[in-house]
């Protein structure tokens, strides 16, 4: 039975080959993305780490997001990272495709030339001469309605809506306040979908305006946030 089993070992081994062939002329390109600013060494190898993986299960590429269509202003220190993630990438036989002319927020456009970015139009704009210096402002007026939580009716803030009722994850604070008397606590995180942390509240608008909206927030024991994707805190206008 050995020279049987041996056999079918060798024909297993074979056909795999042939498959793993077959799919490689089928996907010739085999890519993975990666996003790193290469602002420190440890980007560098988490880089290797990632292609180390892709050279071990047979992708042949990264598209790696980086910051190159900005690379006639990165430093030094940045451009010699670079070389050496070139170098672990050409040792390991994967292609680098680099990321370039992305639009998104426009952050490389704009490290050139903030001047580049689009304005938004605004017309009949009001400004107020005093002490012969023109100030914008607003017209009209605009604020948010009970924007310091001392009105209520029963247990909801007046002005506000919520997915869940007042008193489940957001609370009348009585201890804990910036001005006035009482403020909102938002806990209980662990029991809720997310969304029921959600506040909202109208506010009628001009159009052709730019508005800048501002708050007063306390944390405690929250962990670290990005400003942009899935940060603890978010404030959001819709139209």
């Amino acid at each position: 039975m050995k020279p049987a089993i041996c056999f079918s070992l060798l024909v297993l081994a074979f056909s795999c080959a042939c498959a793993k062939q077959a799919a490689e002329e089928k996907f010739p390109y085999r890519w993975t993305y990666m996003s790193r600013s290469l602002n420190n060494d440890s980007h560098v190898e988490e880089v290797a780490e990632i292609a180390k993986i892709c050279s071990e299960h047979g992708l042949n590429g990264i598209l790696l997001s980086c910051g190159v269509d900005r690379l006639d202003i990165q430093s030094q220190d940045y451009k010699r990272r670079l070389r050496e993630v070139k170098e672990i990438c050409d040792g390991l036989g994967i292609e680098i495709i680099p990321s370039m002319f992305s639009i998104g927020y426009g952050g490389s456009v704009l490290a050139h030339d903030r001047n580049l970015a689009a304005g938004i139009p605004v017309k009949d704009a009001l400004f107020v001469v005093k002490n012969g210096e023109a100030r914008l402002v607003a017209d009209p007026p605009v604020s948010i309605p009970n924007g310091g939580f001392e009105r209520y009716k029963g247990e909801n803030a007046v002005g506000f809506v919520s997915p869940k009722k007042f008193g489940e994850v957001i609370f009348r604070d009585w201890e804990i306040v910036k001005q006035g008397k009482s403020s909102l606590r938002f806990e209980n995180f662990d029991k809720y979908p997310p969304e029921a942390a959600n506040l909202g509240c109208r506010v009628a608008v001009q159009p052709n305006r730019l508005y800048r909206m501002s708050c007063w927030v306390k944390s405690e024991g929250m962990d670290p946030s990005r400003p942009f994707g899935s940060g603890n805190l978010r404030l959001q206008a819709n139209a």
